[in-house]
C-alpha cells in the first residue's frame, strides 16, 4: 500500500527473488518485522498502480500463484515486459489471461515455470511480442 500511495505512477517494478513468500503465508525469511503476504501486495499494486505498470519482475518469487497474474493482467494492459521465470505455480491459465487482457507484451520470460503448458494464445494474441524465454523442456506443440 505505501509503494502505490508514495509512487501513483509507478511504472516499473521489481520484486525478484521473494522466494520464501507464499500466497496465504504471512511469513518471510529475511523480512522479520514485517509480515508480507506476495498475493496481497501483488493485488494491491495491480488495483493501485496496474494501468501504469509497463515492466514487472517476479523472477523466483516461487509461491505467487495465477491469481496474482489474474490481478495483474486485467488492469496492466500497457504491461511491455513481465518476468515470471523460476515462479513455479504459474499455469497456462495464467498465459490466458495475460493473452487475453496485455496486448502490448512485448517481452515473456517463463523460464522454469515447468506448470505452464500452453503459451500458443500469447503467441497469436501478443503481437508485438518478440522475445519468449521459456526453459529448454518446454513443449510448444503436441
Amino acid at each position: 500500500k505505501n509503494i502505490a500511495s508514495k509512487c501513483p505512477n509507478l511504472t516499473s517494478l521489481k520484486l525478484s527473488f521473494c522466494h520464501q513468500v507464499k500466497e496465504n503465508n504471512l511469513w518471510h525469511e529475511y523480512l522479520t518485522k514485517f509480515r508480507v503476504d506476495i498475493g496481497f501486495v501483488i493485488k494491491s499494486l495491480a488495483r493501485q498502480v496496474g494501468k501504469n505498470l509497463i515492466e514487472l519482475d517476479l523472477n523466483s518469487c516461487l509461491h505467487l500463484t495465477d491469481q496474482s497474474i489474474f490481478s495483474i493482467a486485467k488492469v496492466a494492459s500497457k504491461m511491455r515486459r513481465l518476468v515470471l521465470r523460476q515462479c513455479s505455480e504459474i499455469t497456462g491459465s495464467a498465459m490466458l489471461e495475460l493473452a487475453k487482457n496485455c496486448p502490448e507484451l512485448e517481452k515473456l520470460d517463463i523460464s522454469n515455470c515447468h506448470r505452464i503448458d500452453t503459451i500458443i494464445e500469447v503467441l497469436n494474441s501478443c503481437s508485438k511480442l518478440s522475445e519468449v524465454f521459456k526453459s529448454v523442456h518446454y513443449k510448444y506443440c503436441d
